[in-house]
Formats: structure tokens, C-alpha cells, sequence
């Protein structure tokens, strides 16, 4: 679709369509505005998203009375503070009271401050790629360029897009439900 089209849409002029589209940009999209970010800055797209949720729902609830009814199971993606967890959870509240909310934890800070975090949450989910990309410093993309190398000359003991890395995503994993069961840490 053009930036005309859009404009002409909207009744906005091009120049401010486009404008709009520059600003939205990022240097490095996998880690910009995306999961919870997105929300915070659009309020509006987790409203849309979880009436969407709901309506797919809708349509694929049976008539049969024996059967229970579905209840609303939603992933916050992206999750990093308890701030956004907890502007996330109230939005989603307020269209499904009853609706069990859990989200993705895909940065190690997320997996440092779990206990803030997942306070307002009924489960959460462990990205453990985008957790081994950021521990590692590297893409599984990026990572193909170089990584049969390194492997080849010792520099990383295993491949971290083929198996968990026990000392450091496994433990910041590990150390994450010790915290949130209430445990101490090792240290």
C-alpha cells in the first residue's frame, strides 16, 4: 500500500504519513519496539489484539453444553519490566476479567527482576532463543557465519542454537524459578 493510499485514507497529508513511518523505524528491529514496547506506545493494539483473541475464540466454541467453556489464555510478549507487565495486565483485565495472562521472558534482565515481574502473572514463558542470542551476543543468523569455526577451534563448547547453555541461559533460567518460588539463589 502506498503512502498516498494511507494518506488519502487517514485524510492525512503524504508528507505526514511518511513522517509517521520514519519514526516508527528501527536500527536494530529485533530489538526495538516490539512485545510490550509496543503496547506501551500503542495502547490501542493490545485492546485489538485481545478482541481479535476473543473472537477467534468465539467462532470455535461449540454449542455442546458438556464441553467447558474456553478461557482466555494470553502471552505478553517481550516482557521486561514489571512496569509493562503491569499496564499490560490491567488493559487485558478490563475486556477479560477472568483471563489467564502470562508472558514471554526473552531479555536476561527480565530473568534478573522475575520476581517484580511475574507478581501480576499467572505463568510464564521462557524464550530461550532470544535469551541464548543475547547472552551469546550474536543472532542464530549471524551466528552461521562464523559459528562451525569457532566450534571447530574450542571458542564456544557447543553450538547455543542446538543445545541449552547450562552456565549461563540455563542458569539465568534456573536461577529465575528459583526466585520466583521464593528460594534462595545460589550464589
Amino acid at each position: 500500500m502506498s503512502a498516498a493510499t494511507i494518506a488519502t485514507s487517514m485524510n492525512l497529508s503524504v508528507s505526514d504519513v511518511k513522517e509517521r513511518i520514519a519514526s516508527l523505524h528501527d536500527a536494530n528491529p529485533a530489538l526495538g519496539l516490539r512485545g510490550c514496547r509496543s503496547f506501551a506506545r500503542f495502547p490501542r493494539l493490545l485492546e485489538v489484539c485481545v478482541a481479535a483473541i476473543q473472537a477467534a475464540m468465539r467462532s470455535f466454541n461449540t454449542s455442546d453444553p458438556t464441553e467447558p467453556e474456553q478461557q482466555l489464555q494470553l502471552t505478553l510478549p517481550l516482557a521486561s519490566t514489571s512496569q509493562e507487565v503491569q499496564a499490560c495486565v490491567a488493559s487485558v483485565r478490563k475486556q477479560v476479567p477472568d483471563a489467564s495472562i502470562g508472558a514471554m521472558i526473552s531479555t536476561p534482565r527480565a530473568c534478573l527482576r522475575i520476581e517484580s515481574i511475574s507478581s501480576e502473572l499467572d505463568f510464564v514463558v521462557f524464550d530461550v532463543l532470544s535469551l541464548s542470542e543475547l547472552v551469546w551476543g550474536c543472532s542464530k543468523q549471524d551466528a552461521e557465519h562464523f559459528l562451525d569455526q569457532y566450534l571447530h577451534d574450542h571458542r564456544f563448547p557447543m553450538s547455543p542454537f542446538e543445545s541449552i547453555d547450562r552456565h549461563g541461559v540455563g542458569r539465568l533460567i534456573e536461577d529465575a524459578i528459583t526466585r520466583m518460588r521464593g528460594q534462595e539463589v545460589y550464589s
